[in-house]
Parts: structure tokens; sequence; C-alpha cells
């Protein structure tokens, strides 16, 4: 992984997003600043509300990104999103979060009228050759 800038999550899980504070220390050990976070919307305000110790304290961002189309040198990466009707419970974060974790997200859920609980699949098409990929994982 040489430039680890760019992530792409499909929807908003504990699976999905338990792994970004290591990315983000990897991705800092690697030189970057910040990444950028393709993802349902919100997805960037959980992360912070869970916090990541060893990050808080470093001037490294995560950055929302709201658009459709991602292109660089080797690929194109199209967005396309899927609106889901199932809610997020309280009870279905991971037993792991501490308690106060909990209920930050919890009132974040409740504050929060933009929140969407959509769920984003990535068309991915390679320049070289045109192969085509398509990424989605839908939530339990």
């Amino acid at each position: 992984m040489s430039d680890p800038s760019h992530v792409f999550i499909t929807h908003k899980s504990w699976g999905n997003l338990g792994g970004l504070p290591g990315f983000c220390l990897l991705a800092r050990r690697r030189g970057c600043d910040q990444i950028f976070l393709h993802a349902p919307p919100g997805t960037a305000d959980l992360h912070q509300l869970t916090g990541n110790p060893l990050l808080d304290r470093s001037t490294f961002k995560i950055v929302d990104v709201h658009t459709d189309l991602y292109k660089d040198n080797n690929v194109k990466v199209e967005r396309i999103k899927l609106q889901s009707n199932s809610e997020i419970k309280i009870e279905e974060y991971h037993k792991s979060w501490r308690p106060e974790i909990r209920k930050k997200i919890y009132q974040h859920l409740r504050e929060n009228s933009t929140y969407e609980n959509a769920v984003h699949a990535y068309l991915c098409t390679c320049k070289s050759d045109g192969t085509k990929i398509l990424i989605i994982e839908l939530p339990n």
C-alpha cells in the first residue's frame, strides 16, 4: 500500500469501522497527514465519537468526501447510494464499546436530524484494461 489516503466504506457497522483507527495509524506512519473517507454521511462523526487515543493528540485528519466519483491514474470508483430502511439501535453496537461511548453515539444519533442509514456500493473500473468490479456489502 503505497498511498493509503482514500478509504471506501459501504455502511456504518462495527465490522467496517473497527479497523479504521489502525488504518489511520498506518497512513500516518506512511507520511499521510489525512485520509479521505468515502462513506455514508456521518461515518467520520461516528469514528470521532468513539475516539482514537493514539491519534487524538496529533494533527491527523479524517476528511468526509461527499462526491460520487473518485479517479486516479489507475482506477475510477463510482459511488452507488442505496437507501436502507433499518434503524440502528444502541444494543447493536459492539459489546466492547464502553458505556460512555455508547451514550455519546446514542445522543448523537438522536440529536442529528441529518443522520442517514445509507449503504454505498462502489463500481471500480481499472483504467488499464477496463475490468469492472462491483463492491457491495449489505448490513445484516
